[in-house]
């Protein structure tokens, strides 16, 4: 019997798993990088779209948004294709460089508080994919 690795196809993969091939990340490890609150919640234009879906225990997804004209390290914090907010700017700086060199990061809701009409609370930890 050959011990050599054997390669198989994404698309398979994504048949057994009944997952997108995206969403397989083989040997994934999440690093707790940090806990922080999303930032901007009461300018996200679309949240009251989702906001009763954003539970303890969802997974958001962050992106890059270089060409913010505000901050350069802008990471947005989505939900699916809406952005509910972003990574606070004391965070973002290295994250962002994280982020542009490859790194891979997803974001888990720990807690929310909507009582305040103005601003809805956030609570989320951030983990490196490793």
């Amino acid at each position: 019997m050959s011990k050599d690795l054997i390669q198989i196809p994404p698309e398979l993969i994504a048949l057994f798993s009944g997952k997108d091939v995206s969403d397989i990340i083989p040997f994934k490890k999440e690093i707790f990088l940090l806990n922080d609150f999303v930032a901007g919640t009461a300018f996200a234009t679309e949240l009251n779209k989702v906001l009763g879906d954003l539970e303890p225990g969802v997974l958001l997804s962050l992106r890059r948004h270089p060409e913010n004209e505000v901050d350069e390290n802008a990471i947005g914090i989505y939900y699916r294709d809406v952005r509910i907010g972003w990574v606070h700017r004391r965070y973002n700086v290295i994250l962002a460089r994280l982020m542009d060199s490859g790194k891979m990061f997803t974001c888990k809701i720990v807690g929310k508080d909507t009582s305040n009409p103005d601003w809805s609370r956030i609570d989320v930890n951030i983990f490196m994919l490793d």
